[in-house]
């Protein structure tokens, strides 16, 4: 009986001792989950700031990039502006207004518009051709590229293409063949027109020639003739257009940070 006394006290005792280990091991087990909530409260304020401060950063920096991009526009704006003066010296005035006639009927950046009808003027100048002349047809020759751009989508876009027909009034006929302009030169036909201009405008043959390869592009690009206006509000031609558009905002926060700078 005493044994059996015995045993069941040691048991009494041994079950008292287990209820107050796991009693304090679910203390335990409450502190340590507290004190984990207020590390991850922590950790994650730590987290959050950091967030904060690295979006700051990451804002200011897509912020600066940009400001940088917009001098630039602008800078090259100023370069563009000052070479189209140049070249159309003797009519600064109209040469201007032409320019913003361009850019207003195919969606462009006033130097975008600048840029093609400088590029094309300032090689024509060099082939002997006045500045009038060089206006003129630079023009026509602008306006077809863009109808071409827009009518075969043309890789190379339309200062590809403006590239391309004004290699071709020089002798270079190679690039319009992407254009899907073929300039045969050496046929009868052509050399008739090119002796025909010589004797009735008194052109140089160059001149001459440059005038009938500017005909013939236009007579094989009958149906591109007018693309541009017909198709405008595609969405080609829309995304061509607001890239114009953003180029223009970029020039205008530019001239402002020009000074900064």
């Amino acid at each position: 009986m005493a044994a059996k006394e015995n045993l069941g006290e040691i048991f009494i005792k041994i079950k008292a001792d287990v209820a107050d280990l796991e009693k304090e091991v679910k203390d335990l087990k409450t502190k340590l989950d507290k004190n984990a909530e207020k590390i991850g409260n922590s950790f994650s304020d730590s987290l959050k700031k950091a967030a904060i401060a690295g979006g700051a950063i990451i804002g200011f920096k897509k912020l600066l990039d940009f400001g940088l991009e917009a001098k630039n526009a602008a800078r090259d704006a100023e370069e563009i502006r000052s070479k189209f003066n140049t070249v159309f010296s003797s009519l600064q005035s109209e040469a201007n207004k032409l320019a913003d006639n361009f850019a207003k009927n195919f969606g462009l950046a006033g130097t975008t518009a600048r840029d093609l009808l400088g590029q094309t003027g300032n090689l024509l100048v060099g082939f002997g051709f006045t500045e009038q002349q060089a206006l003129d047809l630079s023009n026509q020759v602008n306006e077809l590229a863009q109808d071409l751009t827009s009518f075969t989508n043309y890789a190379g876009g339309a200062k590809g293409a403006s590239d391309a027909l004004t290699k071709a009034l020089l002798g270079e006929t190679e690039q319009a063949k992407g254009l899907g302009i073929v300039i045969r030169q050496n046929s009868k036909e052509f050399q008739a027109e090119v002796e025909s201009l010589i004797n009735t405008k008194g052109m140089t043959e160059n001149q001459a020639k440059a005038l009938a390869v500017l005909k013939e592009a236009y007579r094989q690009s009958g149906k591109a003739v007018g693309d541009y206006s017909r198709t405008k509000d595609s969405l080609a031609n829309s995304e061509r257009r607001l890239s114009e558009l953003y180029k223009d905002l970029q020039e205008q926060i530019g001239n402002g940070l020009t000074p900064v700078f």
